[in-house]
């Protein structure tokens, strides 16, 4: 046999051996992996316990926004803008005699729109209506002695405002609140930790993870109130006094879970 014929014979096996090793150390690899991550999986998932606690706190609301709205409807747009203007602006003096912050008086969304959208082709005299809204913010604690509300309400329909789109009530220190309830409730969650402990028998390591809830929902007293359900109510009651409107409690809470670390 000739030398070249056998050196090649020769480098063919060399090559075919270590094939077969590399893809049986690779066979190896793969058969390892796929047992061994698997427990890493259930390892990370079954070495970790989560421990939920909860604090609340019931608080009275000291803070009232009311939101009202004028609506009209007419011919002539410039006639319209200046008797909003004039009921708006009257009721902001009014309201700034009651006593509240003229900053907190706020004039929003303010639109006057044609109704007639083929006024163009049909040749019809054009129509309009206006509407705006005006949001009041008030701190109650300034009007400790009398119902704040009810004046608002009275007031603002004498001198021409014709709708109650809400009333919500908020807490001037909610986040002040709310982190000393996280604190309550991180307190709570080490305490069922101790419990948890000397119930199962186990030992809990270091924290790995935390998630909180705190989400809040707003406080509304009132949804949106048509002109004649407005309107009728208040010439019911035309005496401020007799429009009692009470703020009740809000409800704070914060969620914590807190991940430990089994030993």
């Amino acid at each position: 046999m000739p030398n070249n014929t056998k050196q090649t014979i020769i480098e063919f096996m060399l090559f075919a051996s270590k094939t077969t090793f590399a893809l049986g150390l690779a066979f190896v690899l793969v058969i390892l992996l796929t047992n061994f991550i698997p427990g890493l999986k259930n390892k990370s998932s079954q070495d970790t316990i989560p421990i939920t606690a909860k604090a609340k706190r019931e608080v009275k609301p000291d803070i009232v926004v009311v939101n009202l709205g004028l609506y009209l409807e007419g011919s002539d747009p410039v006639a319209m803008q200046d008797e909003a203007s004039k009921v708006i602006s009257s009721v902001k003096q009014k309201l700034v005699e009651l006593g509240i912050d003229e900053n907190k008086i706020k004039t929003e969304n303010f639109n006057l729109q044609n109704r007639n959208f083929y006024y163009i082709e049909t040749k019809e005299k054009p129509e309009y209506y206006l509407s705006a809204n005006l949001k009041i913010e008030v701190m109650l604690d300034d009007f400790s002695s009398q119902n704040i509300v009810g004046a608002i309400l009275n007031e603002s329909q004498n001198l021409g405002i014709n709708q109650l789109n809400g009333i919500y009530y908020d807490i001037s220190n909610r986040d002040e609140i709310l982190e000393e309830l996280k604190l309550e409730a991180i307190e709570k969650a080490k305490a069922e930790k101790e419990k948890y402990e000397q119930t199962i028998g186990v030992k809990l390591g270091k924290i790995t993870n935390i998630v909180t809830d705190n989400y809040q929902y707003p406080y509304p007293l009132m949804m949106e109130r048509g002109v004649s359900d407005l309107s009728a109510e208040l010439e019911t009651k035309s005496n401020s006094n007799e429009l009692e409107i009470s703020t009740g409690l809000e409800e704070l809470s914060y969620t914590v879970t807190i991940y430990y670390e089994i030993k």
